[in-house]
């Protein structure tokens, strides 16, 4: 019976993934609005990191190990590290770790439950965050992730804990 849902689910169509949108941000002195994008540097790589905070109500990541142990957060981390490796792994983009060794920085972890931007963007820290608890509106039913993007309008512009912006967008 099992075999028989799992081939019914896996032949079902269901609504097309988006794995990529592009965005543009409208440069605070006016003008054409600027697609937005990384100024990567060795002197600035690519900083992110993975909020370890787990919601105790419901159960948001299903792991082989017990939920709230030490194991659980490595089987995490292993399998956020793999799926960006992924995306890292592809020819002619900026993230090629092979064509652009040291522009990401090594995955880090927050366990401060917030340490992603809410939904009123009260606490922006510039950080690229991968967050699991949240009671965002962006988490509605059925949505696995999402990405808020905040950027700069402006040159010199700082966002949160980030450094100064290169350009708009």
């Amino acid at each position: 019976m099992a075999a028989l849902i799992f081939f019914l689910a896996a032949n079902i169509p269901g609504n097309a993934a988006l794995g990529y949108v592009a965005d543009t941000t409208v440069p605070l002195g006016g003008g054409c609005p600027q697609p937005d994008r990384w100024n990567l540097s060795l002197a600035s790589p690519l900083n992110r990191r993975w909020s370890t905070s787990l919601s105790p109500a419901h159960t948001t990541v299903i792991t082989v190990n017990a939920s709230g142990s030490a194991a659980q957060l490595n089987e995490i981390e292993a399998v956020v590290s793999a799926s960006f490796a992924a995306w890292a792994g592809v020819a002619g983009t900026t993230f090629n770790t092979a064509a652009n060794p040291g522009l990401i920085a090594p995955l880090g972890r927050a366990s401060d439950p917030n340490s992603c931007t809410n939904d009123i963007e009260s606490n922006v820290d510039g950080l690229n965050t991968i967050c699991f608890n949240q009671s965002s509106t962006g988490f509605a039913s059925g949505v696995l992730a999402f990405t808020r993007t905040i950027t700069a309008n402006a040159p010199g512009v700082s966002v949160g804990a980030s450094g100064p912006a290169a350009f708009a967008g």
